[in-house]
């Protein structure tokens, strides 16, 4: 007969002979003797035989329920009692719930969690953690995950107390404080997600810094003392509401990166010193001021009045010093600084421009300013050639002159050198709320004899190419200008009536400005003897007709 144990332990059985050898024998003899039991019939042995097949047969059912691991190890069933005094009983403490404690072992140390008082090996121990644990009123912190619960702040499905990072900060409990809190709000460092409360996870900023150490990008240090606390303060960044010390809060800065130089804002003591940083606000990146040569810590490195953003990148007259360092931008020999701020004296701005403006940027309206502009009146002669003399002595400098003769398309539609934006000024101050002042149907910047007395508002202006508001002729003083006015001189005869182009007295005044234009009847016999009845206007002279 085969031994009993061999059977068991067979290699189908899944049983250890050591488990196999624990389970009860029967007699066991050699071959001779047990075929002379049964030769004659010895109920010992039968009875023997019977008994072992019930004890196998137990032996499998207990394999079945788990009673006993395939390995043979017997099942650890939970003793009553709390072995390890931690508050939780021994059958608690089977955390799988297979009825076995033997095998629920948090912290890997070999021994049962029913038996070990440190369950997660992190330096608390079990009872403390749960003594200790947040109170419900404390799981307010913005951070906190909503399932959140006082035995499992981090929601893993481990009890902190069998948790070695409860919080889930990637700092272990054993580092962290289970009775103080940094923030103050109440949740003691071991359990809160955010040490410092500044609305970046502390789990953000830990694993922020050990990406930043795996490959130290310029300025970084490479000493993780360091790294930790960048400012060098004495706090840990994790525990330090402004980590970088450039009194920026690191909720308000976060893990991004504005000047690209691969160290995250809050840890950033400079945000502005990378590629993409911009330190004097002037609009260029330091990249571009680089490719420029420009000066990044200088708003307006050619010192022209213009910011360098504001001139951009390019060249406008192809010199190879982009606009941002070239004093005269288009080349002009006119310094960028005096065309780009060069106002006129009152009564010598052009009309077309609004009179409240304190400089004059864009003189020919062209949308092209004075700087970038190579004729900056659109005459036609360019800026190099004109120059900021001032020939004719009229305040204006050359390459500002005006030309009474040129008519402006859309900013002097009508020709009459009254811009569109001064006629319909003049009309606001009118205060009729109309800007047909002859109510003909042609509003006044389309008209070009505003007040329909057939004189043409170009020659009732006069010759001013400059003149303001308060500069237009009245000749009546009656706050009319006589581009405005049907009775220009105020004699009570309509100016249309006035033969506007004749002077009656020949006093160079013509007649519809003249009140005194009747030189009486004696007079006006001598001059028809004389065959000179009196004399023509035109403008500034006169004629004998």
């Amino acid at each position: 007969m085969q031994d009993r144990v061999a059977i068991l332990t067979g290699a189908n059985s899944g049983i250890s002979r050591a488990t196999a050898r624990r389970l009860p024998r029967a007699d066991v003899n050699g071959p001779d003797d047990f075929s002379e039991a049964e030769k004659h019939g010895n109920s010992a042995t039968d009875l023997g035989d019977s008994r072992m097949r019930i004890v196998v047969a137990a032996f499998l059912l207990a394999c079945a329920i788990g009673l006993i691991g395939v390995s043979g190890a017997m099942a650890e069933p939970c003793p009553f009692g709390d072995y390890d005094a931690d508050g939780l009983t021994n059958a608690e403490e089977d955390f799988n719930g297979n009825g076995d404690c033997g095998d629920d072992d948090a912290d890997s140390d070999g021994i049962p969690n029913y038996d070990d008082d440190d369950d997660d090996a992190d330096g608390w121990s079990t009872e403390t953690e749960r003594d200790f644990e947040p109170g419900a009123g404390a799981l307010n912190d913005p951070l906190l995950a909503t399932c959140a619960t006082p035995v499992d702040i981090d929601c893993d499905g481990l009890p902190n107390y069998y948790d070695p990072d409860s919080d889930g900060d990637l700092l272990p409990d054993g580092s962290e404080d289970l009775f103080s809190s940094v923030d103050g709000d109440g949740l003691a460092d071991m359990f809160d997600p955010d040490d410092d409360g500044d609305g970046v996870p502390t789990s953000l900023e830990v694993e922020t810094v050990d990406d930043l150490l795996a490959a130290p990008p310029a300025g970084w240090p490479s000493d993780p003392a360091l790294a930790l606390d960048i400012d060098s303060d004495g706090l840990a960044n994790y525990h330090d509401t402004e980590a970088d010390g450039d009194g920026k809060l690191d909720g308000d800065e976060g893990v991004g990166d504005l000047d690209g130089d691969n160290i995250p804002n809050l840890y950033d003591a400079d945000d502005e010193d990378g590629p993409n940083g911009d330190p004097d606000g002037d609009g260029l990146i330091n990249l571009q001021e680089q490719v420029f040569g420009s000066d990044p810590h200088d708003s307006d490195s050619d010192n022209d009045g213009i910011l360098d953003g504001d001139e951009g990148a390019g060249d406008t007259d192809g010199d190879g010093d982009p606009n941002p360092i070239d004093p005269d931008d288009d080349g002009d020999g006119i310094p960028t600084a005096e065309e780009n701020f060069r106002d006129l004296p009152p009564g010598k701005r052009p009309l077309w421009l609004p009179q409240d403006v304190g400089d004059v940027r864009d003189y020919d309206g062209d949308g092209v300013p004075n700087y970038l502009d190579d004729d900056s009146d659109g005459d036609g002669a360019p800026d190099s050639i004109e120059g900021t003399a001032d020939s004719d002595g009229d305040g204006a400098p050359d390459y500002l002159g005006f030309r009474p003769t040129r008519v402006w398309p859309g900013i002097d539609p009508d020709g009459d050198r009254l811009g569109s934006s001064m006629e319909k000024l003049l009309a606001s101050i009118r205060g009729d709320g109309s800007e047909d002042a002859d109510g003909d149907g042609t509003v006044d910047y389309l008209d070009d004899d505003d007040d329909d007395d057939t004189v043409p508002t170009l020659l009732e202006i006069g010759p001013n190419a400059y003149p303001g508001p308060d500069a237009l002729p009245d000749t009546d003083g009656d706050g009319v200008p006589n581009h405005l006015d049907p009775d220009d001189d105020g004699d009570g005869a309509p100016t249309a009536t006035e033969d506007w182009f004749s002077d009656q007295d020949c006093d160079g005044t013509p007649n519809h400005l003249d009140v005194t234009d009747d030189r009486g009847f004696w007079r006006r016999l001598s001059q028809w003897i004389s065959g000179h009845p009196g004399c023509r206007w035109a403008g500034a002279f006169q004629t004998p007709r």
